[in-house]
């Protein structure tokens, strides 16, 4: 069983690729699918191995790829044919490893070319949950390729794989995280402000191709903060390699609580600071020294105006309301971190330079200390109605 260029000429290649995806699911099944899987990719594998080793690629014409296209094929085939695998069947995965090396050299041998990237990516993301833990292996030469000349496509492409792989493997991700984090940021980052020197990019009122993708990136970049953040990985953040760049980073997330008008991005963005406080902020062995002060510095009254706004609340009254949520979540934990010393800030410091006079600060005290946090947010609630009545 093979991709055959002759056989394209009788049955399609996607009659092919469904051919190997049921085929796979059937293998996968029988004990026997180590066996199985030696007689099928076998073929496959000396196919690329061969087109690869001869280097027959250099052949190809820009109007007839025929090696690279075969290549190709021939990627999409396996990824499909692993479809029904799991990491517990070792006897076929000793073949998918073998694809996932040849396919590592045919993107070192065509970095530039966008299909094969995107396959190779395929691959990979098909892998993980295929072989587990033994695509780590792989994964800095894919990194390597797939980091160098990538386009906006790619790169979305390739944070994506690294957010599945922060979700399956966690702390074993830890090396790779430390060591590509600060590049990732500054590359999703440099296209950001390429597109927002575009003419007539408008980031908060996305309507042009080019604000949808400065929008993709913005939600990119914050989905994986989060998805480190949630997956003990936030100690990439303030090792040696980017805690010279915390500070930076810190602000982006704080920029994503109030210059969106999609609310489900601030949302997120006040959930990885709700991650923060729980990880860094108090007084216990786990704090982050100074931390607690850009909790009480940055983060709070970031929020506290936030939900001032008087368009608070206009453009998507439910979506904001799953904000105010998140606000008052992340009051209520800090008050539980930090305890007296937040209260005593919140009183004699913050609430006064934001204008609120005495007997204001007193009910927010009381209601932050001493309510439900439902009785919280409808307080919230009415302090925002109260600024916007006298603040249209």
């Amino acid at each position: 069983m093979a991709i055959l260029i002759e056989v394209q000429k009788v049955i399609s290649f996607d009659d092919q690729i469904n051919l190997y995806d049921a085929v796979g699911s059937l293998v996968a099944s029988v004990p026997e699918h180590g066996a199985f899987s030696k007689e099928i990719l076998t073929p496959l594998i000396s196919q690329m191995e061969e087109i690869l080793g001869k280097e027959l690629y250099k052949s190809d014409t820009a109007d007839k790829p025929i090696y690279t296209t075969f290549l190709i094929q021939i990627i999409t085939a396996i990824g499909t044919y692993s479809k029904g695998f799991v990491g517990s069947q070792k006897e076929s995965t000793i073949y998918f490893l073998k694809a996932l090396e040849t396919s590592v050299g045919f993107l070192k041998a065509l970095p530039n070319h966008e299909e094969v990237r995107g396959k190779v990516m395929f691959y990979a993301h098909r892998m993980i949950d295929c072989i587990g833990n033994e695509v780590l292996q792989f994964l800095p030469p894919i990194i390597t390729q797939m980091m160098t000349n990538c386009g906006l496509k790619d790169l979305t492409e390739f944070v994506r794989l690294v957010n599945q792989l922060m979700a399956k493997f966690k702390e074993q991700m830890f090396p790779i995280i430390d060591s590509i984090l600060l590049k990732l940021i500054e590359r999703l980052f440099a296209f950001s402000s390429e597109l927002a020197h575009q003419p007539q990019s408008n980031f908060n009122d996305p309507k042009t191709e080019v604000e949808r993708e400065l929008f993709e990136v913005q939600k990119t970049y914050y989905l994986m903060i989060s998805t480190l953040i949630s997956n003990n990985l936030t100690n990439a953040l303030k090792s040696p390699t980017n805690a010279p760049h915390m500070s930076q980073i810190l602000k982006t997330i704080l920029q994503g609580c109030s210059e969106y008008r999609d609310l489900g991005v601030v949302k997120q963005c006040c959930i990885i600071l709700k991650k923060l406080i729980e990880q860094w902020a108090g007084f216990d062995a786990n704090a982050f020294p100074g931390f607690n002060k850009f909790v009480y510095e940055e983060i709070t009254p970031l929020l506290i105006r936030e939900v001032m706004k008087p368009q608070f609340l206009k453009s998507d009254p439910a979506g904001a309301n799953n904000v105010m949520h998140e606000i008052v979540a992340i009051q209520k934990l800090v008050l539980q971190k930090c305890g007296p010393e937040f209260l005593s800030y919140l009183q004699g410091v913050l609430l006064p330079s934001l204008g609120y006079p005495p007997e204001r600060a007193t009910q927010y005290i009381y209601y932050l200390e001493k309510e439900t946090p439902k009785n919280f947010k409808n307080f919230l609630m009415a302090q925002h109605a109260f600024n916007r009545f006298h603040n249209p």
